[in-house]
């Protein structure tokens, strides 16, 4: 488990490395941040797959109802939703293979993180995903 004031940059390192990435949260509204992290990372030329079990479609891609329908397992799997929501997507993420979650602020609680640590994925939390993407293109 990797806590925001431990040294993260590993983790952080790890799962910025990933080239597969799932986004809990994702919306039709341009001004939600599932949105914004979900056209970050495809401007960071990583594969994005949406999850929102209400929305079929973002910027011309399908969007998912769930972890298992996703057409591949995602290496890291990123949380914009409330962490009661998260609790399910987790235990979907980890039967399916994933490995990483990213708990944008907000998402986190510590019910999820040690459901996470119980499950075996490696979670960050307490970061903004878009901020370290962005200290990382300089």
């Amino acid at each position: 488990m990797i806590r925001p004031e431990s040294d993260s940059a590993g983790a952080v390192d790890r799962l910025l490395r990933c080239e597969v990435f799932a986004v809990a949260g994702v919306s039709s509204n341009e001004r939600k941040y599932g949105t914004k992290v979900f056209r970050d990372l495809r401007r960071a030329g990583r594969r994005v797959y949406g999850l929102n079990p209400r929305l079929a479609q973002l910027d011309g891609e399908t969007v998912y109802p769930d972890v298992a329908s996703l057409p591949e397992t995602p290496e890291a799997l990123v949380l914009v939703v409330p962490p009661a929501i998260g609790l399910a997507i987790v235990e979907q993420a980890a039967r399916r293979g994933a490995q990483r979650v990213w708990m944008q602020p907000g998402a986190d609680s510590p019910e999820l993180i040690e459901r996470c640590q119980a499950l075996g994925l490696e979670a960050v939390y307490g970061q903004c995903v878009m901020i370290e993407l962005a200290a990382r293109r300089g």
